[in-house]
């Protein structure tokens, strides 16, 4: 892999309504988050090896990536999923305190998790593309950076349809970038 491009994926309904989405809750895209998918599918011109989680908010913001590139191989995961919230998934942000006491998933497991899933991209794939979860980006980078999750985590949650880039991988090249929605 010469390219890792990671994604959050769009605004959902949840989103808006400050709700934890996490594994169980899918999300339905927003009408500006169908907007967001569509500018992200715009901005990705170099696609070998698309993957995405298999929550309908990161099938439905890689819907127009693969209309974009279809001989593109795509990869839909339930390694990309985003971080389980337990008991807190469907509540409002505002109703829950320490996540800890929800039976989320740890920092351990999402980090695992994550290396496990770049540990198996094939060698083969030069410019790799990633759709998932603001929790999930950050185990992601935390495990190419080689940093704990704390550490990564302070570089501040991804905004829907940020990119992250690493090019040429590992070298952190841009974080969270939002330029293609303006």
């Amino acid at each position: 892999m010469k390219r890792l491009v990671i994604a959050r994926h769009a605004e959902t309904e949840e989103n808006v309504k400050k709700i934890f989405q996490g594994q169980s809750i899918g999300g339905t895209l927003t009408g500006t988050g169908t907007l967001q998918a569509y500018y992200l599918a715009d901005r990705l011109k170099e696609v070998d090896l698309l993957c995405s989680g298999d929550s309908s908010r990161m099938v439905d913001t890689a819907l127009p990536v693969r209309r974009y590139h279809p001989s593109v191989l795509y990869i839909e995961s339930e390694n990309l999923r985003e971080q389980s919230f337990g008991d807190a998934e469907g509540k409002k942000y505002s109703d829950c305190s320490v996540l800890d006491s929800y039976n989320a998933e740890t920092e351990s497991e999402i980090m695992n998790r994550a290396k496990s899933f770049l540990e198996q991209i094939p060698s083969k794939y030069d410019n790799v593309v990633i759709i998932t979860g603001s929790g999930f980006i950050t185990a992601l980078v935390a495990n190419v950076l080689n940093e704990s999750y704390v550490s990564a985590s302070e570089r501040g949650v991804s905004n829907n349809t940020a990119v992250t880039i690493f090019d040429p991988f590992p070298k952190l090249e841009v974080y969270g970038c939002t330029k293609h929605l303006k």
